[in-house]
């Protein structure tokens, strides 16, 4: 639901907004197996953050620290990830709580989580 880098949370919120994972056709028939309740891995491309930086400020701390510290989208490769747990799914589209994205991310892959 986020329009804007700045009103995105600092990290995954479990109890967060609800948010969509919208799978184009193609990729549909790839939704078999999971289920509602089912924690998922979440990668994704974080494509507006400044791929220079290698040391920042902590938006949530203020320490300053290298950018693989932190979970900042100011990184060299601005991949992003979330492990979620399934609220809704079918027709191509996975609900899911609190990501810390923008809206139209771009999604690179959804995992079942293992232990």
């Amino acid at each position: 639901p986020y329009e804007r880098m700045e009103d995105c949370p600092r990290n995954v919120e479990p109890d967060g907004p609800m948010c969509q994972l919208v799978l184009e056709p193609a990729y549909r028939d790839g939704l078999l197996g999971l289920v509602v309740g089912q924690e998922i891995v979440i990668l994704y491309w974080l494509g507006l953050g400044d791929r220079h930086l290698i040391r920042q400020h902590s938006r949530k701390t203020g320490e300053y620290a290298g950018v693989f510290a932190l979970r900042t989208p100011n990184r060299p490769n601005p991949i992003g990830m979330a492990v979620s747990i399934i609220e809704e799914i079918g027709n191509g589209i996975i609900r899911v709580r609190g990501l810390d994205c923008l809206n139209a991310t771009p999604l690179i892959d959804i995992k079942p989580v293992i232990r």
